[in-house]
């Protein structure tokens, strides 16, 4: 009986052996089919630590970035930089794009008379929308009003061409975003100006729509009044998102307003609606700032009770990620890649207070979850990309 065991204990423990040598063989083939296959190295994933500021090699002197935007297939970014010739306040603010795989910036030759801001791709990646102000003449502040007050809308394609101004009324118009199908697009316009004294220029801003197949340009919804605005944008046929602060109805308690929706700026709007949505995302402190990629997931930033400013996704695998801690402080914008792959940001470097504000540009890794900093080639070295006005 004991050599019966003895022998059953042997072929089990043979059997066992060959056992984990074919388990392993199958893993390293099947490791080297995916180092194959995707061309690097299997990585350890490493869970990302909230408990402490993640690194980031912040940069020191900046840029004067005005927007960015990053076309669905993740390798063109569309910036709109302001450049300042020395001895002079205004900022002369045009057109680039970075391609990230080859390093190349180019320049798109629009008009000189005009200043190009708040630039974005559209969903489908064939158009370009963006704003466009006559250049200041003097360096005073009813000038400045002035550009502001004659801004239009622009659009062309990627290459530059078939460059149009729709039929919008001009005025103060901000952060325009076209329709997924490119018939429509919506954006901001101010209805006050304000006087030399008061710390913004314009206020009271209201979502207008254009239908580029009707020529119509109405107000998307009611008439809220906002006094400052940030992002806009399609999450439907009939609905936008925004980040938007101070609605007029509320001023006279926006403390109040602002304690009851723990200092949300993130509403959705339905088109037509007439009454002003309550804010949205208010179980997070200072909800701001969303943005929204192809799949629909939103992105924002926000206060973590325990981990401080971050940034937060709204998904079927919903996560938020503490931001690294950058001076002078915070990030000032998001855009998310159409594909979800990365999260692109703005801070600042220097503040307004220095008298000369600078930014710059980093990404967060959603994959790698990592935080990288962006260093483009100066404007100066920009190639000229044509277009035909």
């Amino acid at each position: 009986m004991a050599m019966v065991m003895t022998l059953l204990f042997s072929s089990s423990r043979a059997l066992a052996i060959r056992v984990f040598h074919c388990a392993v063989a199958l893993a390293l083939r099947l490791a080297l089919f995916c180092i194959l296959l995707n061309g690097m190295p299997i990585r350890t994933a490493v869970a990302y630590d909230n408990a402490s500021s993640p690194p980031f090699a912040a940069d020191k002197v900046g840029r004067a970035y005005n927007a960015v935007s990053i076309h669905r297939d993740g390798e063109q970014w569309l910036i709109s930089e302001c450049l300042r010739a020395e001895n002079t306040k205004p900022l002369d603010c045009q057109l680039f794009v970075y391609k990230i795989r080859s390093n190349r910036y180019q320049r798109f030759q629009l008009p000189i008379e005009y200043i190009y801001t708040d630039a974005k791709f559209s969903p489908s990646g064939r158009w370009i929308v963006g704003v466009r102000r006559p250049q200041p003449k003097a360096d005073t502040y009813d000038e400045l009003i002035r550009t502001f007050g004659n801004s239009e809308i622009f659009m062309m394609k990627l290459d530059g061409s078939s460059f149009n101004i729709p039929a919008v009324p001009k005025g103060h118009l901000k952060l325009p975003s076209l329709s997924e199908d490119d018939t429509k697009f919506v954006y901001w316009k101010s209805s006050k100006k304000r006087s030399a004294k008061e710390k913004t220029t314009f206020a009271d801003f209201d979502v207008y729509e254009f239908d580029l197949m009707k020529g119509i340009d109405e107000l998307f919804a009611g008439s809220f009044h906002f006094f400052l605005v940030r992002g806009l944008q399609y999450v439907g046929h009939d609905k936008v998102v925004i980040s938007a602060y101070g609605p007029s109805q509320y001023a006279e308690q926006i403390g109040k307003y602002r304690e009851r929706f723990n200092s949300s700026e993130v509403y959705f709007i339905n088109r037509g609606q007439k009454d002003l949505p309550d804010p949205l995302f208010t179980e997070i402190s200072g909800a701001s700032d969303i943005t929204v990629d192809l799949a629909k997931n939103f992105y924002l930033l926000g206060t973590h009770r325990q981990h401080g400013l971050s940034i937060f996704r709204f998904s079927s695998q919903p996560a938020h990620w503490r931001i690294p801690r950058l001076v002078p402080g915070g990030i000032s914008a998001l855009f998310a890649a159409p594909g979800g792959r990365h999260i692109g940001f703005v801070y600042p470097v220097n503040s307004a207070r220095s008298g000369n504000p600078t930014n710059s540009l980093g990404i967060f890794d959603l994959s790698e979850e990592q935080w990288v900093p962006v260093y483009l080639p100066s404007p100066e070295s920009a190639e000229i990309c044509p277009s035909n006005e």
